[in-house]
């Protein structure tokens, strides 16, 4: 196992060039609980090679920290990722990351209602840890933006009582910081002394599909936001599963039956012999989605090869082949009546015809 080095010094200094530095950071600051998840990275790094993160994140004004509920960091280093925050604002990287998230010029960013972000340029290095001391200073409410709307229903009148919950963009472990605020009369609803950044919107109310929006908001500086909810979509489809690989859709371990969707996190996995539902922890096929009274399918997982296609409004028994190429993995518009082609994960073929759309 790779001794402990007190090598957070460096780290600290580029991090926090532009502010005061409050102290340096290494092993030995940590709680005891977190050094053993610090020993099992630095057996990971001397064995294997890669990055690892680690650090603090406290308030200026000395407000405690209990968890992630109250701060959000994230490094991006190729992509982005969050840290699991501890109490009293201690962090460690969920896992070593590759080799390829070391350099110059990577980001970090803390974030937390009523405090001022930090977004700053740092240093990772290959095969060690990077120690980073973060310190966020708190917001004058003066200068906070402002995020202000309504939300509608499908006949644009606004929505008494739905819950509109405000969160960071970006990746987040286990807890985040969110503010939530439940319509006024007439569909209203206002944040206000938020922080520069993008935020993520989510409208909801039950019985009603939900509506979600990112939005940027600047220092000092008012956004319109409108989100939309309405009634759940339910789809009946029928399927043919073609299960031996091959693009016929007439004979040959042939499958065939009639699934309903009801909004929500639905989709169907076409693998192993056999036709599944929405299961949370399994790689699915396809999804449905609403999007205010628009349904689309989605492909879970792309691989480069799989994906789906709109074969038209025809007889579903007129589609007797799935093509060789064509097949998209973004979202495609689902409407009553036409037949669309899968292509799965495995390389399997399945057609499916949207009988009926309905509230």
């Amino acid at each position: 196992m790779k001794t402990p080095q007190r090598i957070g010094f460096a780290a600290t200094a580029i991090l926090l060039a532009a502010s005061p530095v409050v102290f340096a950071l290494d092993y030995y600051d940590f709680p005891a609980e977190l050094q053993s998840v610090l020993d099992e990275h630095l057996a990971e790094l001397e064995e294997q090679g890669g990055v690892s993160i680690a650090g603090r994140v406290t308030f200026a004004d000395g407000r405690k920290i209990f968890g992630g509920h109250d701060v959000m960091v994230n490094i991006h280093a190729g992509t982005d990722h969050a840290v699991r925050i501890h109490p009293g604002g201690w962090f460690v990287a969920e896992k070593v990351m590759k080799a390829s998230a070391a350099g110059s010029g990577r980001r970090v960013t803390a974030r937390a209602f009523e405090y001022e972000s930090l977004d700053q340029r740092v240093k990772i290095r290959r095969n060690e840890i990077t120690y980073l001391n973060l310190e966020l200073k708190r917001l004058n409410p003066r200068l906070g933006g402002t995020i202000e709307g309504i939300v509608v229903n499908h006949d644009e009148v606004g929505v008494q009582g739905a819950t509109v919950r405000l969160r960071f963009q970006g990746a987040s472990s286990r807890d985040e910081p969110a503010d939530a605020y439940e319509t006024e009369q007439e569909g209203k609803f206002v944040f206000k002394g938020l922080p520069a950044g993008e935020y993520s919107l989510v409208a909801s109310k039950r019985g009603m599909a939900y509506d979600r929006k990112l939005v940027s908001v600047e220092r000092g500086k008012a956004q319109e936001v409108e989100l939309y909810v309405s009634p759940p979509i339910e789809v009946s489809i029928d399927y043919v599963y073609q299960s031996d690989g091959s693009r016929g859709f007439t004979d040959g371990g042939i499958q065939t039956g009639t699934v309903s969707w009801t909004y929500g996190r639905h989709g169907l996995d076409f693998s192993d012999g056999k036709v599944e539902g929405y299961e949370p922890d399994d790689l699915r096929d396809l999804e449905l989605r609403q999007k205010e009274d628009v349904l689309s399918f989605a492909i879970f997982y792309s691989k480069g090869g799989n994906g789906v296609y709109d074969a038209g409004d025809v007889p579903f028994a007129d589609v007797t082949e799935a093509r060789k190429h064509g097949y998209q993995s973004r979202n495609i518009t689902v409407l009553e009546d036409h037949v669309y082609v899968v292509k799965t994960f495995e390389g399997h073929y399945a057609k499916l015809i949207v009988k009926e759309i309905r509230y």
